[in-house]
């Protein structure tokens, strides 16, 4: 098999914290940077406080302690 052919299993996990939240947008702090991302591209679930995660589409809770 040549290495054009093996795919990577790598996969990066973008974590963050909310740290502000209102009806036009979030701020989430991701390796201490501010980001701001549009509300519609946060998860309804989510609250102030909580450590999210990027599910490629948007931000979710985090769930899981990995």
């Amino acid at each position: 098999m040549d290495e054009s052919t093996i795919q990577s299993s790598c996969h990066i996990v973008r974590v963050g914290k909310i740290t502000r939240l209102d009806e036009q947008a979030a701020n989430i702090l991701i390796n201490g940077k501010k980001i701001k991302v549009p509300i519609a591209k946060v998860a309804e679930e989510v609250c102030l406080g909580d450590l999210v995660v990027w599910a490629g589409s948007s931000w979710k809770r985090k769930t899981s302690i990995s």
